[in-house]
């Protein structure tokens, strides 16, 4: 049974109620007099933040001013949050009532945060963003600065803790105003600093940890004295000759010749090496530990990248972009992450004798989008293994694929697709998850390569582009898929484990031909009959040397074999002729 309240347990009811009423009032007409702002000049003593003390904007900013404080707790404006300040053009800082006129000596302020974002765009006005605090954002993939068609902009002493990117300006189309980025501290997983395409910009004395400088023009002016993990950032200008002193930390070249950048140890940072519209240059003996986009290279021409060493996860540890003429050689990129070396519309690559070992990733990429360019790269002597892809090719004609070793990846050794008159030659691609070569593409060759232990097939082939001289041995399905029957195009003196035929001759080569499976005769049995074949079979798997021999001899001896029998037919034709003459000439009067 319930029991029934009493006088007493009203009274203490209502006692209760006038208390909690009563400390409610209290904590109102207190709150705002104990809110600490940082009016510090000094951000050294600006205090680390998280979630639960972020200061309300409205009492952040201008606090002495209490008609201020009251309009925006009142009134709550579209651009006010109190994490968060958006500015979409010169007339949000009126609106606002920021501090200053928005003219170079009197610019709009915006100081002494403690704030997650600040988000500006299209504004030509003057401002400044100075002594704030901007940390823990509530999803890491944000930006703590974002500039947008900004002219005049200064970002001054302010600590920036635990974003992807630091600060960001993008000025598309816009080369007028100034922008000065100094003094700042700023912890980036990504880039500390990124310009896209902005200009007239002094970056000046940051200090970046883990995300340094990123740009995307080649218009960026005086940036100095900055540093990153400690260590300076190098940016060299139009500049011809010399060596990057061995203690950077970052470096970005831009528009320069013959500089070498040599026996550099760089680490736990992004970007490592960036040159931008550079030639006849070297990248040598370096060595990147946890470094993402370790080298970058975008319209250059002549570049040397040989012997460095990438190590624990670095994320595309070389890139090469719209650059012609490039030598990458003698790398090794251990337990790399997404790429080991990516051409993107490049001709006449040479990528020779690297390692590349690739977390879930490709160790070697060559791909032009675009357009199919006649690219001439050479991929030569590469050891591309335990990555999804050993090597991969896309849209790219004439690229030479010899010697290299593609082998445990988790999906294809060798991936070439519109890969017209690409030369395939002696390439091993064994014990592969699913395939060891994947060749889209007309007027190429597959010749002499080790297709040996792979999950599905040795080969899968599309296209008018000769196989021969192969070893298909002990692949999961079959030795080799076709995606299209072509019986003009020669596949033959290849060797097959699974070939069930018989070499009475004894010369090892069938003699009854190798059927390799076909795309349409499997899906369409009753239109498609034909498939492909192996005419000339090889009954032992030889050397290459031996094979080499082998097809030799026995394309002599068909040769002499047809020649002696159009010589016989011949022949035989030049006396049935005679012989008809003779008859002839005999019935005549």
């Amino acid at each position: 049974m319930v029991k029934p309240l009493s006088v007493e347990d009203g009274l203490y009811n209502r006692s209760r109620k006038s208390v909690l009423m009563f400390i409610f009032l209290l904590m109102i007409l207190v709150m705002p007099s104990t809110v600490a702002v940082n009016t510090s000049e000094d951000k050294k003593d600006m205090p680390q933040t998280s979630h639960e003390n972020i200061l309300p904007m409205g009492q952040s900013f201008h606090t002495e001013d209490p008609d201020f404080v009251n309009r925006v707790d009142t009134e709550q404006p579209r651009n006010w949050r109190s994490t968060f300040i958006e500015i979409r053009s010169d007339d949000d800082f009126v609106s606002l009532g920021l501090p200053g006129s928005g003219t170079e000596g009197d610019p709009y302020l915006i100081e002494n945060l403690t704030i997650f974002e600040i988000d500006i765009s299209d504004t030509t006005f003057h401002f400044r963003i100075q002594n704030c605090t901007l940390s823990n954002p509530p999803y890491s993939s944000s930006t703590a600065v974002d500039l947008n068609q900004v002219e005049n902009a200064q970002i001054i002493n302010n600590s920036i803790l635990g974003y992807s990117r630091g600060i960001t300006i993008s000025n598309w189309g816009i080369e007028g105003g100034d922008r000065l980025i100094e003094n700042n501290t700023i912890l980036a997983t990504w880039q500390g600093i990124y310009f896209d395409y902005a200009y007239n910009n002094t970056i000046t004395n940051n200090e970046m940890i883990w995300g340094g400088i990123e740009l995307s023009g080649r218009r960026q002016t005086q940036i100095t004295g900055n540093t990153l993990n400690g260590k300076p950032i190098v940016y060299w200008h139009d500049r011809i000759g010399g060596t990057v002193p061995s203690d950077a930390g970052q470096v970005i070249l831009i528009n320069c010749s013959y500089v070498s950048i040599n026996e550099l140890a760089l680490a736990d940072s992004y970007p490592g090496i960036f040159l931008y519209y550079c030639d006849n240059s070297t990248i040598k003996d370096n060595i990147f530990n946890n470094v993402s986009k370790c080298i970058y290279l975008k319209y250059c021409t002549g570049i040397s990248v040989t012997n460095n060493l990438f190590l624990n996860g670095c994320w595309d540890a070389i890139s090469i972009i719209d650059s012609n003429d490039n030598n990458v050689t003698n790398n090794i990129i251990d337990n790399a992450i997404d790429d080991g070396i990516m051409v993107y519309e490049c001709v006449r690559t040479k990528i020779q004798n690297n390692t590349c070992i690739v977390t879930d990733g490709i160790g070697i990429t060559i791909y032009n989008e675009h357009s199919f360019r006649h690219g001439e790269d050479v991929l030569e002597g590469n050891f591309c293994h335990s990555s999804r892809y050993g090597i991969n090719v896309e849209d790219s004609y004439y690229t030479q694929v010899l010697n290299n070793n593609c082998s445990n990846n988790s999906r294809s050794g060798l991936y070439l697709r519109n890969a017209d008159g690409c030369h395939v030659f002696n390439n091993s691609c064994t014990n592969n998850g699913e395939y060891g070569l994947v060749f889209y593409g007309d007027g190429g060759q597959i010749l002499f390569n080790n297709l040996t232990g792979n999950g599905d097939y040795g080969l899968v082939i599309s296209g008018r582009s000769p196989v021969i001289g192969n070893l298909f041995i002990d692949n999961g399905l079959a030795g080799a898929y076709s995606v299209y029957e072509y019986p003009d195009t020669p596949i033959q003196y290849n060797y097959w484990s699974d070939y069930t035929g018989y070499d009475t001759s004894g010369d090892g080569i069938g003699d009854i031909p190798h059927p390799i499976p076909c795309w349409r005769t499997i899906e369409h049995p009753n239109r498609y009959q034909l498939g492909n074949r192996d005419p000339f079979p090889l009954t032992r798997g030889l050397s290459l040397s031996e094979r080499d021999n082998l097809i030799r001899t026995h394309n002599i001896a068909s040769a002499f074999v047809r020649i002696l029998s159009g010589c016989i037919v011949f022949s035989v034709i030049a006396l049935l002729v005679v012989i008809y003459h003779r008859r002839r000439n005999k019935k005549r009067p």
